[in-house]
């Protein structure tokens, strides 16, 4: 078992691991040559390689990377977005552990990452109420750090090996997976989920779960299993 690399993650910014430092200083070093800015890899906010209560959850989204806009800062200088980030990284127990959804953070005029799920979750939330959506659903994003636009490094970032072993652990217990954005960086990486009946949502641009962005019965499907955790 690959121990969570998170737990290392310096108190203060640059937030990067130290194994993947390197690779992480290529890239903003390729980009910075390039001048493309929006491939810029922004360490000075808290990475997202998961979201929620990713050893338990029925139902797990796989996801690409955490977007990055100005908001971020705005978001992650609230300290209790910061704390609520910081425990999201290390599974500690919380009572929203999709830390997005949690009201206490929720800020209609930041369209940072509350506003962002806001939207994506707004129906799954209307019909099963925000606490059983905060504790029964996870999202797993391929890449862990945040950029504007997202380009595919040549290695492998070490930290994403953990990554790859939530997702075999969510399939391990049988739960929903829902491939929300990166199909085919999401088979390369874990060539099992091939063989598993994950689920396409029909828009990878807007990736909201709705039943009219998901296949027939698969939201009733989703709303059953969150239901089924009380």
């Amino acid at each position: 078992m690959i121990p969570n690399p998170w737990t290392e993650l310096p108190d203060a910014a640059p937030y990067v691991l130290k194994s993947d430092a390197t690779l992480i200083a290529g890239a903003n070093q390729s980009a910075s040559r390039k001048k493309i800015v929006t491939l810029q890899i922004h360490t000075d906010v808290l990475p997202e390689p998961y979201i929620g209560a990713v050893h338990s959850a029925p139902i797990v989204l796989l996801n690409l990377n955490p977007s990055f806009g100005e908001n971020d800062y705005i978001y992650y200088a609230r300290p209790e977005a910061y704390k609520a980030s910081r425990g999201n990284l290390l599974h500690e127990p919380a009572e929203y552990p999709f830390i997005f959804l949690n009201p206490r953070l929720a800020d209609a005029t930041n369209p940072a990452g509350p506003e962002w799920w806001s939207r994506r979750l707004r129906q799954l939330v209307a019909t099963c109420g925000v606490h059983d959506v905060a504790n029964g659903l996870a999202c797993i994003e391929q890449f862990p750090y945040h950029s504007r636009n997202f380009q595919p490094l040549k290695n492998t970032l070490p930290s994403q090996q953990y990554t790859f072993q939530l997702v075999r652990q969510a399939m391990q217990r049988s739960a929903v997976i829902v491939m929300m954005r990166a199909k085919r960086f999401w088979l390369k990486a874990v060539p099992e989920l091939a063989q598993y009946p994950f689920i396409q949502t029909k828009s990878v641009q807007n990736a909201t779960l709705s039943p009219n962005n998901l296949p027939a019965g698969v939201f009733d499907q989703i709303v059953a299993r969150l239901g089924a955790q009380k």
